[in-house]
């Protein structure tokens, strides 16, 4: 018992810390529930005094004073609750759009091993679903929570001013409202974090599978996925049936306590009226007054729905913004100043899992404005390699530097100026080509655009686009062909004016032609620029003034091209099948 009160209010805590930059709002919706609340409690007394000072004693001025009374607190009632219904969705707006920003805020700062264990349908279920059930608690909720609260111990204090001996009877009502309700809470939660759970699963199964729909029809796979909807659908369909049948069972014992309830008013009240020792006003507005104490009570029976649904959704939320990047800023962190860009690799071994090793004591120096190659077969660890000079993760073991500075004692901003990506897999942004390429450089002009594509020889490429530089490139480049994306994406790196350029298979979705011209344009423009280039098209690897070959995470030979041949070694072999392949082809 005393771990849930503390989780409640744990709930209410953040709750207070999401509002509390409104407090003015929060304090004018506050005003407005007090004043609504006490207006609301005026009929029922009022009408007491009708009944008995005015019909009873056929007292006219009696009569029109209260029917004044009346019409006021109505009209005030009325305003007040508009007042406080607005106020309210317009703070709940404010809080939960600075929400969202912060968790998308929070998410681009996570490291990449954190996306490596995450569904991205499952963020998005955080960013959406969740600030949405959250939304409902915030919106409907608070205000109405602080105006049922003040409601009903406002009733319980008119009710003992108008008759103690039926206030009395009346209290019952209390114990098994909140012994109904507190029940209720003990079997809901997990039912709803459950169903927190289910909806996180389909929105991550339907984003896979939108975004993979090519490969899902190449294949013919579409009954399959339908079925792996359908059960996931399902079971997010029972989690939800599971938490309305507890919801159904709180409604219908809350739904027979007004019966129970007024019956018992009427009988105790109707013996006193019927021997005279109370005024007939009395029992008609103390059964108001019973009714009235009913409402708030079932309101909040609705809001702890909404408090426990919310709760659930503020555990994904919390759980979600507890995350810490493994990758971050040290304390004292340097600027990383432009250099040569030389890049030194000692020692270091590295594991995704912290179980499977994929680097081995790597010692590998990328000369400064050299170009050096990196080659073996897939699952050498390559990739893995670049993904460590920009500290996308860091070594289990080892050190990386550049320029004689351990890349873990520089920031993070600086680092990723010095170093630029042009990836195999390009990822493009929606938007169109010219957003594209301004990640790079925000304030570059369409001259500079074009002067670069021109330069890279893809200005014609560009030019083809139905629109140019304002051609849409759709969700992540999928109106354009590979070849497309990967010389706006090499643009887009060359526009960063990096010190060291990593180009990981760079040139696989161009043609032969046009790869040939792409290298030899970018040998003029990265002239004495440090280029780590890794390739599978071993033609390319030639040209590199440094070739470093790979095998299952070690460095197992270094050197240029014709070392490594005269060695008869890896290179030499992968040459050789590499050869042999093209005589087949031919």
């Amino acid at each position: 018992m005393k771990g849930r009160l503390a989780r409640h209010f744990d709930v209410l805590v953040e709750l207070y810390r999401l509002l509390s930059p409104w407090r003015r709002q929060l304090a004018l919706t506050a005003v407005a529930v007090v004043v609504s609340t006490g207006a609301s409690l005026v009929p029922p007394y009022v009408a007491a005094k009708a009944i008995d000072d005015g019909i009873v004693k056929r007292d006219l001025e009696a009569l029109d004073l209260a029917l004044i009374v009346l019409v006021v607190a109505v009209v005030l009632y009325a305003i007040t609750s508009a007042l406080q219904t607005y106020s309210s969705a317009w703070v709940a707006q404010r809080a939960l759009a600075s929400l969202r920003s912060r968790i998308f805020g929070h998410l681009q700062v996570l490291s990449p091993g954190f996306y490596d264990r995450s569904q991205t349908g499952d963020l998005v279920s955080r960013v959406t679903n969740d600030v949405e059930q959250l939304e409902n608690l915030v919106a409907g909720s608070l205000a109405a929570l602080a105006g049922s609260i003040l409601a009903v111990v406002g009733t319980l204090v008119a009710m003992f001013l108008l008759d103690v001996e039926l206030a009395l009877v009346a209290l019952w009502v209390f114990p098994a409202t909140f012994g109904a309700m507190a029940v209720w809470g003990r079997l809901a939660r997990p039912r709803f974090r459950r169903t927190r759970d289910t909806i996180g699963a389909l929105s991550a199964y339907l984003q896979e599978t939108l975004g993979g729909i090519k490969l899902v029809r190449s294949f013919g796979q579409e009954r399959r996925h339908r079925e792996r909807f359908r059960e996931l659908n399902a079971c997010d369909g029972q989690a939800q049936l599971s938490t309305k049948r507890i919801t159904f069972g709180l409604s219908v014992v809350m739904g027979l306590l007004p019966a129970l309830g007024v019956t018992a008013i009427l009988i105790f009240g109707g013996f006193q009226v019927s021997d005279g020792s109370k005024p007939v006003g009395v029992v008609v507005a103390f059964v108001a007054y019973f009714q009235r104490l009913l409402s708030p009570l079932a309101q909040l029976t609705n809001l702890a729905a909404l408090y426990t649904t919310g709760g659930a959704a503020l555990d994904k939320i919390n759980a979600l913004l507890d995350e810490q990047p493994a990758i971050r800023d040290r304390p004292g962190a340097i600027t990383l100043e432009r250099g040569p860009g030389e890049v030194r690799v000692d020692g270091v071994s590295f594991s995704y899992d912290g179980k499977r090793t994929v680097l081995h004591d790597v010692d590998v120096t990328f000369a400064a404005g050299k170009v050096t190659a990196i080659v073996g077969q897939n699952g050498a660890g390559k990739s893995t390699l670049v993904s460590l000079i920009s500290r996308f993760y860091d070594p289990d073991r080892g050190q990386i530097a550049i320029d004689g500075n351990d890349v873990r004692d520089v920031t993070l901003a600086s680092l990723r100026r010095s170093v630029s990506f042009s990836l195999q897999d390009t990822s493009l942004l929606s938007g169109n080509v010219r957003d594209n390429v301004l990640l790079a450089k925000p304030d570059a002009s369409d001259e500079e655009i074009e002067q670069i594509l021109a330069e890279l020889g893809g200005l014609d490429i560009v030019s083809r686009l139905p629109d140019g530089l304002n051609t849409e490139v759709g969700e992540s480049g999928a109106t354009l062909s590979p070849g497309q994306r990967q010389v706006i994406a090499l643009a887009r790196t060359i526009m960063a004016d990096p010190s060291i350029f990593i180009l990981d298979e760079f040139t696989s979705g161009l043609d032969v032609l046009t790869e040939a011209r792409l290298l030899e344009a970018l040998d003029r423009m990265l002239a004495g620029r440090t280029r780590i280039v890794i390739a599978h098209r071993l033609g390319m690897v030639k040209r590199a003034d440094h070739i470093v070959v790979m095998d299952a995470g070690r460095v197992v030979e270094q050197g240029d091209h014709e070392t490594l041949m005269r060695q008869g070694g890896d290179y030499a072999r992968l040459q050789d099948e590499s050869r042999r392949l093209r005589v087949q082809d031919a």
